[in-house]
């Protein structure tokens, strides 16, 4: 994975003289030099064999500095000097007074200095867009179009997350329809680096189904075991209000039992695959169990523009009059990443 700025390849220089602070990358580079400052999510490294390079600090699996540097932790509101050493895999944070804490990525660090910063803005803005075409067979049905994107702001110990989808389908006599649409909203603050409090809600909207919409709001507890540029595995479970509409059967409200599940792992360079899913089990309810998600891969084409295969699914486990248990969709398309 190209992490750097107009560098193909780096091997590890050492600086003889001055500072020597060492950066290791999760692809295996190490670099050295002097680091001038982390801002944004960019570090800065000036060295005497490159100048001064710019590396995203999703790359960086661990730090060695020579000297104190204005540091500035994840949910802190000031910054302090400190030390950055190198253990292992693991990254170790000294302060003035000696305590150590020890952690399994670099991911706690939102800002470096060589001065006192006055002001630090720790949050990050992104997402991605995908236009989708999409196949399906049926009597009055050529083609569904489908158009679905995130945003995150995160500042890692706080993450939010938009998610939407909208389905468009065009009948054989041209009419266009809106058909289906889908949002979701997640809020997750992070307590330590692996576990999490999580409330989220979301709803469901379908024009020609016998399940017309559903909602849930609910609050989880939750352990990331992982998460890197290359990987991730996210878990939590907790508890939902289900509410549904059916179109034969009336309104039905079920409280669930959730059990949410994010993993995503290069499969190489720019190939990615992903699984983001719920298991839900209605407790007051005969129709028990439902699991809806998706999961597919994405190859990376630029540094925006990547192309997608996903496949969507939807399981009830008691279906309403005249549905299938297992509703699945596969849907290719272009999609813009920020």
């Amino acid at each position: 994975m190209n992490c750097l700025k107009g560098c193909a390849l780096l091997l590890p220089v050492f600086v003889g003289t001055g500072r020597a602070d060492t950066i290791w990358l999760e692809n295996g580079d190490v670099l050295s030099g002097e680091v001038v400052g982390l801002d944004a999510g960019i570090l800065k490294l000036k060295t005497v064999y490159a100048g001064e390079l710019s590396v995203n600090w999703r790359h960086v699996r661990s730090v060695k500095t020579d000297n104190p540097l204005w540091i500035n932790l994840i949910g802190e509101n000031k910054a302090q000097l400190r030390e950055l050493h190198s253990s292992g895999d693991d990254l170790l944070i000294v302060d003035e007074d000696g305590y150590e804490r020890r952690f399994s990525a670099a991911w706690p660090v939102a800002s470096m200095a060589q001065s006192e910063p006055v002001l630090d803005d720790n949050w990050e803005f992104r997402g991605n867009f995908d236009v989708n075409l999409e196949n399906k067979s049926g009597n009055d049905i050529e083609s569904r179009y489908r158009m679905n994107g995130q945003m995150h702001l995160d500042d890692q110990w706080n993450k939010n997350r938009l998610k939407w989808n909208v389905d468009v389908e065009r009948k054989n006599e041209g009419i266009w329809k809106k058909d289906i649409w889908e949002v979701e909203y997640d809020y997750s603050r992070y307590f330590t680096e692996h576990w999490f409090a999580n409330a989220s809600s979301k709803k469901r909207y379908h024009s020609r189904e016998n399940l017309r919409s559903r909602s849930n709001a609910g609050g989880f507890i939750g352990y990331r075991v992982r998460e890197t540029t290359t990987e991730a595995l996210l878990n939590s479970l907790g508890l939902t209000q289900i509410w549904e509409t059916y179109d034969r059967e009336g309104k039905q409200q079920n409280l669930a039992v959730g059990w949410k599940m994010f993993h995503r792992r290069y499969l190489m360079n720019d190939l990615e695959y992903f699984v983001d899913s719920g298991l839900y089990y209605r407790i007051q309810s005969q129709r028990q169990w439902i699991w809806d998600g998706e999961h597919g891969v994405r190859y990376k084409m630029t540094d925006n523009l990547s192309f997608n295969v996903t496949q969507i699914f939807d399981f009830d486990s008691q279906p309403g009059e005249d549905e299938k248990k297992l509703d699945s969709q596969l849907k290719f398309g272009i999609g813009y990443n920020w």
